[in-house]
């Protein structure tokens, strides 16, 4: 049978018990003033164990929450009977460590009554590392979530910057882009105290900004409101902040920004690395979304080539087909007859290159930004629009495949040009603009006006539509129309330019 230990012994295996236990443990007494703190108060809140002593507990307390907690100290002390219980079950209890940081925490009770006196104790622990894990999986929960739902990809943005805002209880949140080849950052989305430079462009040249991007994990900041940013940022009165990378090695580079109002307390390597996996999660959740809508496209662009395959292969060689029967008879005919065979067949041409620019702006791509057709019409819009100028545009080939963007970026500006001659000079009733994509990219303006003036005019426009197709290996050749008008005509090789 095994000896009983002395009451010494066993008073010192106590006492090294709370002196050792990772757990702090407090013993007050009836009116909430600290008799005893082991060593871990000092890991958990900051304070030494003597600092506590003779002082009232609601010091580890945030000041919104010590009138409460005064409330049910007294209620646990006057009850009875008496019995030990966890502190604030279903509730969310939080502390406060010297440097104003505020801890979740868990507590359980005991107390113990001796001569008429109650005193307590406290077992605290620490769960900030348990809660964050919490956070994380429900922020990441509400990404998927919506992801499932469909919701835009910018909606989508705006979770993630709110779940990161929220996870490390931050006062604002921002996601940005390198855009402009790494002059600018673009903001993607931004939430809280930060929803001002939502859609902004920020100057992304300071070398602090640089040094951020190019970091493979999370960068702690104590002071945006001191560092070396954009002033848009550094206006937004932020103190500490945690910038992570966001995305994959195969998307533009990207960067999810969190911080607190100046004055609050700064994060720690735990908030860095809770923020880390987030945005692991969400660069994630995101490429899953590109592939989803890039599937969608592909889909969209499979029922396109459909539609154009049968357009080309059926209705355009139906409609040849009674073009060549009728014209095939026209020499049968002769007077209005004839007249009305012939205007028929040309009706029936001019329907064929209807629907072979319909054929092209279907094999075009679904997404992305506006291409060089969409430009063309802008500028062809532009001059049309309260004006007597009747302008026809057409395309030939795959125009916003196949023409670099460096050179489509031309496109308007000769298309713009022509157009200003031929409103200016020609007193033209109509005007016709083909840009055709073969081996060449050729634009033709072909207008009904009253042809090439005898003296040239004192601009340089047609000059510099020159130089421009030179620059380019190409050339511009300008000539009267028969019956009248003049025929532009603005041709470089489809490999010029930068893709």
């Amino acid at each position: 049978m095994a000896e009983t230990p002395a009451v010494g012994s066993f008073t010192d295996t106590l006492a090294n018990l709370a002196l050792s236990s990772p757990d702090a443990i407090l013993v007050v007494d009836a009116a909430g003033s600290v008799l005893f703190a082991s060593p871990a108060v000092e890991t958990i809140f900051g304070y030494a164990p003597e600092e506590l002593v003779g002082h009232n507990y609601d010091i580890l307390l945030p000041d919104d929450r010590r009138a409460v907690h005064a409330d049910h100290h007294r209620g646990f002390v006057t009850s009875r009977p008496l019995q030990g219980r966890p502190m604030g079950v279903g509730l969310d209890l939080i502390g406060r460590s010297r440097s104003g940081r505020r801890i979740p925490i868990e507590v359980a009770l005991v107390p113990i009554e001796s001569d008429g006196d109650v005193i307590v104790g406290a077992f605290i622990r620490d769960i900030t590392a348990r809660r964050r894990t919490l956070d994380q999986l429900s922020a990441i929960n509400t990404l998927m979530a919506h992801l499932l739902e469909g919701s835009p990809l910018s909606e989508t943005l705006d979770v993630v910057s709110v779940g990161a805002s929220n996870l490390l209880t931050g006062a604002g949140s921002w996601i940005v882009r390198v855009a402009d080849g790494g002059q600018e950052l673009e903001v993607l989305a931004a939430c809280g105290a930060a929803s001002s430079l939502a859609g902004r462009r920020l100057d992304a040249r300071q070398p602090e900004v640089q040094h951020m991007l190019a970091a493979e994990g999370p960068e702690l900041v104590d002071d945006l409101s001191a560092a070396e940013l954009p002033a848009e940022v550094r206006s937004l009165a932020m103190g500490p902040a945690v910038v992570v990378p966001l995305g994959t090695a195969d998307q533009p580079r990207a960067a999810l920004a969190v911080a607190r109002r100046t004055g609050e307390p700064a994060y720690g390597s735990g908030d860095a690395e809770s923020l880390g996996r987030f945005a692991d999660a969400a660069g994630v959740a995101l490429g899953l979304r590109r592939a989803r809508d890039q599937l969608e496209e592909m889909a969209s662009v499979v029922e396109h080539e459909r539609i154009a395959r049968d357009l080309h292969d059926t209705v355009i060689q139906r409609i040849f087909g009674t073009a060549m029967q009728l014209e095939s008879v026209v020499h049968l005919a002769e007077g209005p007859v004839g007249d009305r065979i012939n205007q028929a067949v040309e009706d029936l041409d001019e329907i064929i290159r209807d629907i072979r620019t319909t054929i092209f702006n279907l094999q075009r791509p679904v997404s992305g930004s506006s291409g060089l057709r969409d430009s063309v019409r802008e500028v062809t819009d532009e001059y049309s629009s309260g004006s007597d100028l009747a302008i026809r545009v057409g395309f030939e080939g795959a125009v916003d495949t196949l023409v670099a963007h460096d050179l489509a970026t031309q496109v308007p500006i000769v298309v713009r040009e022509a157009l200003s001659n031929v409103v200016r000079h020609a007193h033209a009733r109509s005007v016709e603009i083909v840009v055709a994509a073969g081996e060449d990219l050729t634009v033709t303006v072909a207008d009904d006006g009253v042809g090439i003036p005898a003296e040239p005019s004192g601009g340089h426009g047609l000059a510099n539509l020159a130089a421009r197709a030179e620059e380019q290996g190409g050339e511009l050749d300008v000539r009267w129309r028969r019956p009248t008008g003049t025929l532009l005509r603005w041709r470089v090789p489809l490999g010029a330019g930068a893709g």
